[in-house]
């Protein structure tokens, strides 16, 4: 059962459990309400306080060779509260299309820390290893279900450390215990074009021997200005897999762009982007 909707029935049963032993009249109603929102915070910080435990059975010092299923299906379940508490309303599209039988690169555009949460939670039956930047592994909590889950941390100012952790990325997809999550761009984008493609997800894929899959996500920038009010749209779209046959017989910077291209026209269908911005940028590139 999801966090929140456990939360929701917890809180729900506590209401009328406090409602029956002292509602007596009609000018006590205002108790009904009022023991459902202190159960529901109740139950929020018990939530947190359950994450934080767990957490701490975690070893951050240590180098894990596989993820955890329990630990990655408690993190799944932590972000799927975090991102349905901040409103977020998932749609997906194409889920059948991933590989079901070996590892895989899933890339995508990237707009919000939102993302990976998302996209993780939703492929929670593939287990996947996102690469992240060094300053999301000092996240309270966050961090020690990252090092569990096997996420791999890339600098952008250490060359030789990048290339080891593309080097990790090959060995974790070879051993078949993980998929690799990438966002190509390298960081996320202030607007809802997307940035300049970084070609290592490429050379990973072709040195691991794997397909990517390539998707799209959208609204996930809105989540942090609509709420706590409103509700957020976020679509999730898998748009197709580049098989490892095309990817070893392929320039990677040709290859890349056609990744691109796949991602761009998705999002201008949904009316996130605007053709003629992708054809200004083809004609000065």
């Amino acid at each position: 059962m999801k966090i929140h909707r456990f939360n929701l029935i917890a809180s729900a049963i506590i209401c009328v459990v406090v409602s029956l032993l002292t509602v007596r009249a009609l000018r006590q109603l205002w108790i009904i309400p009022v023991s459902f929102i202190g159960a529901l915070a109740v139950m929020f910080l018990v939530s947190w306080f359950g994450i934080a435990v767990v957490s701490l059975t975690i070893n951050f010092k240590k180098t894990y060779d596989a993820p955890s299923k329990f630990y990655s299906k408690f993190f799944n379940m932590a972000y799927d509260y975090l991102y349905t508490l901040a409103g977020a309303r998932v749609e997906v599209s194409g889920l059948e299309l991933v590989p079901d039988d070996r590892p895989f690169i899933i890339v995508s555009n990237h707009r919000s820390n939102f993302d990976n949460m998302i996209e993780s939670n939703v492929l929670k039956k593939y287990p996947i290893a996102y690469i992240s930047k060094p300053a999301n592994f000092k996240i309270p909590m966050g961090r020690r279900f990252m090092k569990r889950c096997c996420y791999l941390s890339i600098s952008r100012e250490s060359p030789l450390q990048a290339l080891k952790t593309v080097n990790q990325a090959i060995d974790l997809i070879k051993s078949g215990v993980t998929s690799i999550g990438i966002y190509p761009e390298g960081h996320r984008s202030k607007s809802r074009e997307m940035g300049e493609f970084k070609l290592g997800y490429i050379r990973i894929a072709a040195n691991a021997g794997c397909p990517i899959v390539v998707s799209t996500i959208t609204g996930t920038e809105k989540i942090h200005k609509r709420f706590p009010f409103r509700t957020t749209k976020v679509h999730f779209s898998i748009l197709g897999v580049v098989e490892p046959e095309e990817i070893q017989s392929s320039k990677p910077k040709e290859l890349s762009d056609k990744i691109r291209n796949m991602m761009e026209e998705n999002l201008i269908e949904q009316g996130e982007i605007k053709d003629d911005a992708r054809t200004l940028q083809f004609c000065i590139g």
